[in-house]
């Protein structure tokens, strides 16, 4: 705000619109997200427009546009593998248009794992300490924040691997001279094959990552825009991040990585690799998004009384209800998203539920949102394979309670009978949610994440 203020009128900043878009990394968690948002909020103002979108999302904005005129056409499938300082997602999106505007689906889960590009620097640090032995702890935090900064900016981005690269070295301040701990004239020396040890640890965990992308792709079938079903093939991976840009981990990709029947993968590194993301966001927001759907990376729901049924639950499960006294089993659960799911922004997702309340009720509806990370949900929300996800609590007190349903519990006790729809719109990082009561939305719903 500040350059913007140096660059502009102030009266004319002071009139102009600011929105706010913010990245997260696709493997974040939604209590991350969301401590991420009220961060923002907090930071920004209330008043601020703020957006909240995967990394992957952004950077799939700015490459397909950087990268025009490519091979890739409408129906092929590419996988962006944002490879950034702490952590590497991936996304594979199939396109669905080109033109007039781009237009992509997801067609995987997206994954991911903490092996961006600081934990190679992180190697090298071990590395030369291992080297150097003791008389490394001598280094003053300045000389050793000099030599990190020098192996990031100079040796990391320009390593490939190549026959004419013998010889690589760092400056290490204060290590005195020793050819036995690779030091000579204030430098750390380093081989061809100490680099190649360095960098291999990490390179080899993104090409799991993305062989386990290209893998699970190419166990799908999806209709294609021309109707019926196709198999998908992976056509092109999409680099973006500071550590995309390395050809070091281009070449490895291209050795090693596997594609049905044997046929030739594309990697593509867009100019300005490392900026793909945060130039994607300002399309983002410019623009609007272009991804169609997205894939459900877990399960969604809430837990529930059913009814008792002998032929599905044991016995010892059966308890009677305290309002009507019918024989239920607790503990249930009400899957409205499933892992795999495809959903979209434009199509909220209603989960229709019960809610029962003695008549000294304070209008107040609180429901606990339950997420589990299991292929198939479970049956049960009582067990390790699910866990609260956040407390979503609305005030319902405008509502007259004369169009409650009340009825009488066995003991004589009033209490409503109210039938709700929890509703829940997934954007690119976030969860929407909305309580309709007869398909209207009172008041807001107040999130807390555990």
């Amino acid at each position: 705000m500040n350059t913007l203020a140096r660059n502009f009128d102030k009266e004319f900043l002071d009139m102009t619109p600011v929105d706010w878009i913010l990245t997260v990394p696709a493997v974040w968690g939604d209590a991350a997200k969301a401590l991420m948002m009220r961060a923002a909020v907090e930071g920004l103002g209330e008043k601020a427009s703020i957006q909240l979108i995967s990394e992957p999302d952004a950077a799939a904005v700015c490459t397909l546009k950087d990268l025009q005129p490519n091979h890739l056409k409408v129906d092929d499938v590419f996988v962006v593998a944002d490879c950034g300082g702490g952590t590497v997602d991936l996304i594979s999106y199939q396109i669905m248009a080109l033109h007039p505007n781009p237009e992509i689906k997801e067609c995987a889960v997206g994954t991911g794992g903490m092996c961006g590009s600081t934990y190679i620097d992180k190697n090298f640090e071990n590395f030369v300490r291992s080297r150097v032995g003791p008389e490394f702890n001598h280094i003053k935090p300045k000389g050793r924040d000099a030599m990190l900064k020098y192996f990031g900016e100079f040796l990391k981005p320009a390593f490939a691997d190549d026959e004419d690269e013998d010889i690589f070295s760092c400056p290490i301040p204060g290590i005195a001279n020793n050819p036995a701990t690779s030091v000579e004239s204030g430098f750390f020396i380093l081989t061809r094959e100490d680099m190649r040890d360095i960098f291999e640890p990490i390179i080899m965990k993104i090409v799991n990552l993305v062989q386990g992308q290209i893998d699970v792709v190419e166990a799908r079938q999806r209709g294609g825009s021309s109707g019926g079903q196709q198999t998908l093939d992976v056509s092109a991976i999409l680099l973006v991040g500071g550590l995309g840009a390395s050809e070091y981990l281009r070449q490895r990709l291209l050795s090693d990585l596997r594609i049905k029947g044997g046929a030739p993968i594309h990697i593509m590194q867009p100019t300005n690799a490392w900026s793909a993301v945060v130039r994607g966001a300002v399309l983002r927001g410019l623009e609007g998004g272009i991804v169609h759907s997205r894939m459900a990376r877990r399960n969604y729901g809430i837990s529930y009384s059913s009814d008792y049924d002998p032929k599905r639950h044991l016995k010892s499960e059966r308890v009677y209800s305290q309002f009507d006294g019918h024989p239920e089993v607790l503990n249930c659960g009400s899957w409205y998203i499933q892992t795999g799911d495809v959903v979209s922004e434009n199509q909220p997702i209603s989960c229709r539920f019960v809610c029962r309340v003695w008549s000294g009720w304070d209008g107040i509806i609180t429901v606990k949102l339950l997420a589990s990370d299991l292929t198939v949900a479970p049956e049960k929300t009582d067990t390790a394979d699910s866990y609260p996800m956040c407390k979503l609590t609305s005030d319902m007190t405008k509502i007259s309670r004369d169009i409650f349903p009340w009825k009488v519990s066995l003991t004589g006790r009033e209490y409503y009978e109210i039938f709700c729809d929890l509703v829940m719109t997934v954007q690119s990082a976030v969860q929407v949610f909305e309580f309709q009561f007869e398909k209207k939305t009172y008041g807001t719903v107040i999130a807390k994440y555990y």
